[in-house]
C-alpha cells in the first residue's frame, strides 16, 4: 500500500506509539505535558522526541493489566495497614500497592482493576495526600476500569461525616468508570449522615471500616469484602480457568 507523504504506516510500532501517546496526553493534560519530551515514566516507557521502546511498553502494560492497583493515602498508618491486609487476602502476587503521595496519573494507566482506599478526617475532610492529588484525580479517565473503594472513619466521634471522603471519591470515579464494585451494607454501623451512603440508605460506596470504634470487626469485614471483590473482579473464574 502506498503511503501518503507525512503519514506513517499502521505498523505495530506506529499503533503502540500513537495510542500510548494519546492516552498520555489525555490523562495528564496539565502537569506531565508541561515537562516536555524526554520524560521517563514509571510504566517503563520513554517519550523521547517521538520514539518509544514499544516492546518494553507492551510488556509493562501486559504485566500490570493482570494485577490490581491498590492506591491508598494514610496519615496515621491505619489505611496503609488496611491496604496491606487486603493485598494479603487477595494475594500479594496479584496486587500492586501504591501510596498516593508518591504517584502521578500515569500510575493508574496500566491497571484495569483498581482499589482506592481513603480515610475521612475530622469534619468530613479528605486525607492530605488524596487532597493534594484531587485535581489530578478529577482529570483521570477511568474508562475501561473496574473500581472498588475502601473508606475509614469514626462513626461515633464524627457521626455526621462518617466516610464522607469515600463518598466524594465515589462521586469522582463514577463519572467515567466502566464498573464500580465492592458496595457494602450499612447494617452494623451507628452514624448520623454519610456522603458514602448510596440512595436508599442500604449500601455504602465501598467497604466501611472504623478502626477507632470497631477495630475488632475489621478482620471479619476484610475477609467478607475481599471474597466479594475477588468474585466481582472475576479473579475466581480466572484462577479456576
Amino acid at each position: 500500500m502506498a503511503r501518503s507523504a507525512g503519514v506513517e504506516p499502521a505498523t505495530a510500532w506506529f499503533v503502540a506509539r500513537y495510542s500510548i501517546q494519546l492516552s498520555y496526553e489525555r490523562v495528564r493534560p496539565r502537569n506531565i505535558l508541561n515537562r516536555g519530551v524526554g520524560v521517563k515514566l514509571k510504566l517503563r516507557w520513554v517519550v523521547d522526541i517521538g520514539r518509544i521502546r514499544t516492546l518494553e511498553v507492551l510488556k509493562a502494560i501486559e504485566a500490570k493489566v493482570e494485577k490490581i492497583g491498590l492506591f491508598f493515602g494514610s496519615d496515621d498508618g491505619n489505611t496503609e495497614s488496611v491496604a496491606r491486609r487486603i493485598a494479603q487476602r487477595l494475594g500479594a502476587d496479584k496486587v500492586d500497592i501504591h501510596d498516593v503521595r508518591d504517584v502521578n496519573q500515569v500510575e493508574f494507566l496500566g491497571y484495569d482493576k483498581l482499589i482506592l482506599a481513603i480515610p475521612t478526617w475530622d469534619f468530613g475532610q479528605i486525607q492530605s495526600d488524596w487532597e493534594e492529588f484531587w485535581s489530578d484525580l478529577e482529570a483521570l479517565d477511568f474508562s475501561g476500569k473496574t473500581v472498588a473503594m475502601v473508606g475509614l472513619g469514626d462513626q461515633f466521634g464524627y457521626g455526621d461525616f462518617f466516610l464522607d471522603a469515600m463518598g466524594m471519591l465515589h462521586d469522582v470515579v463514577i463519572k467515567t468508570a466502566d464498573k464500580i464494585i465492592g458496595y457494602w451494607s450499612t447494617q452494623g454501623y451507628e452514624y448520623d449522615t454519610s456522603k458514602a451512603e448510596l440512595p436508599g440508605g442500604e449500601l455504602f460506596a465501598g467497604l466501611a471500616l472504623d478502626e477507632d470504634q470497631q477495630p475488632e470487626l475489621t478482620d471479619d469485614r476484610l475477609d467478607q469484602w475481599c471474597e466479594q471483590v475477588r468474585s466481582e473482579f472475576g479473579l475466581i473464574t480466572a484462577m479456576a480457568g
